[in-house]
């Protein structure tokens, strides 16, 4: 997706409140917001008629030139804070449902604090339209969001850890990992059990469907009433800022009789949405343990996938998921036995190609040759060495050439000559040539790849190599 936030992130917090990973020492700045966007007021609001207050291109790059700043009256499309992504959606012209959809590809706060959609065509000012989110992954957001809430709540309840630091990420269906949001405790690790009770926990809370709301404070003489009255209910994480550094409005989000804390992002209404809650690792980070989970949809989707290759390795493997373990074990055992018994074969079929080479270059004045269309530079070298210990003065050109099968998809050949040093510098680059490759080398090795190496190619250049050695030796 396009990626707006570098055009519009503000030099204060995302949506001017505090969110589930603040720090918890506050300066004295002002903060709050002014008002709250409908997808704030009512997060299970799919949809609002509103109308443009301005539209502007998006600075930036040519590349970026058809990107427009859409800010309308109201909006149920969120746009990014607390950690949360943003929403996408559309806007709809005027209020016949036929008019022309213009897609919102991304969603900012922009530094005066207005949501702005950005979109790939521009909309008049003042025109009535229908802002309407994507509620697939609003309703993701919401799930994976308030699991947080709540699964932080938990941990600080039986742990006394406070959340860090979280991760959310839009969900990627047709990604082959799992879709996890962490959080970040500040603890270096948790035991098993504190594991099992902190996810039994958080699924009872969800079965009794505790309701959720938005409790929002400001300055006044009634604010400062409500605010005391949250204290008092204790279930507030971390602590409300002092009231003279409330400039407006602050949101809180409460999970009743479970959790109070500052948050701007979109939540659900009710524990039981959040359908079930599953921790699914836990790693180290900067010294604090990082815990990896899901909730709700991404859980079925994690399951569907995982029942899905369960049923395929069944097929695969012949037996129940309760042996596939000892069946892949035995598989990778067998294999790394194959590797071993392949290795071995190969280095002994090296040593006797290594051996017809040392003799052909006994016979051929201590110059030799050696091809094979299936080599690689590995198995080439063990061929060399070999040859060169038998016979350390010979000149040796190695090649896998490529026209000797007509069905060849890769017609890239490797090359590699060896031997003494002053008899390398004499003839390397000619090789080379000879071959239509290039190649480097140090300490009697000079390798390379072709393009193509045929086997006019290779006696070329073994004829350059023998003139240039009886050149070399008549001096």
């Amino acid at each position: 997706m396009y990626n707006v936030t570098s055009a519009f992130r503000s030099t204060v917090p995302p949506l001017q409140v505090l969110t589930a990973h603040a720090p918890r020492s506050l300066s004295r700045l002002k903060m709050g917001i002014t008002s709250l966007l409908a997808c704030q007021r009512e997060s299970h609001l799919t949809s609002i008629d509103t109308h443009v207050l301005k539209c502007v291109p998006l600075p930036g790059k040519k590349s970026q030139s058809k990107k427009w700043q859409v800010i309308l009256k109201d909006t149920v499309i969120f746009p990014e804070g607390g950690g949360q992504p943003s929403d996408t959606g559309s806007i709809s012209i005027g209020k016949n449902s036929s008019q022309a959809q213009v897609a919102v590809l991304d969603m900012a706060r922009n530094e005066a604090r207005d949501a702005v959609h950005v979109t790939d065509q521009p909309i008049e000012e003042g025109q009535a339209v229908t802002a309407v989110v994507d509620w697939d992954r609003r309703f993701d957001h919401m799930q994976q969001h308030t699991g947080q809430h709540l699964l932080s709540a938990v941990v600080e309840r039986l742990t006394g850890a406070n959340t860090v630091s979280w991760e959310l990420h839009p969900q990627q269906l047709d990604s082959a990992t799992a879709d996890t949001v962490t959080i970040d405790l500040s603890m270096p690790t948790l035991t098993p059990r504190q594991l099992s009770d902190i996810e039994a926990q958080c699924n009872a809370h969800i079965r009794a469907a505790h309701n959720i709301k938005q409790l929002v404070l400001d300055g006044s003489p009634e604010g400062q009433a409500e605010r005391q009255k949250v204290i008092e209910k204790g279930n507030l994480r971390g602590k409300l800022p002092p009231a003279d550094v409330i400039e407006d409005l602050l949101r809180l989000i409460e999970i009743e009789g479970v959790d109070i804390n500052p948050c701007g992002g979109t939540h659900l209404s009710c524990t039981s949405e959040l359908q079930v809650l599953k921790i699914v690792g836990l790693e180290k980070s900067r010294g604090q343990a990082r815990l990896r989970f899901m909730v709700g949809g991404r859980v079925l989707a994690a399951l569907g996938s995982a029942l899905k290759r369960e049923v395929a390795l069944n097929k695969a493997l012949g037996c129940g998921p309760g042996e596939h373990e000892g069946h892949v074990r035995g598989l990778v055992a067998g294999k790394k036995d194959s590797v071993k018994a392949q290795k071995g074969l190969m280095e002994e079929l090296a040593s006797l190609h290594g051996r017809e080479l040392a003799h052909q270059c006994q016979q051929q004045g201590g110059v030799g040759s050696f091809q094979r269309p299936d080599a690689d530079l590995q198995y080439l070298s063990l061929v060399a060495a070999s040859a060169l210990e038998r016979a350390p003065s010979s000149l040796l050109l190695l090649v896998a050439p490529t026209d000797t099968d007509p069905n060849r998809k890769d017609q890239t050949g490797v090359f590699l000559l060896a031997g003494p040093a002053d008899r390398m510098d004499l003839v390397s680059k000619q090789v080379a040539e000879s071959l239509g490759g290039k190649g480097g080398g140090r300490s009697g090795r000079y390798q390379g790849k072709a393009e193509q190496i045929t086997q006019a190619q290779v006696q070329e250049a073994m004829q350059r190599m023998t003139a240039s050695i009886a050149v070399a030796q008549q001096q």
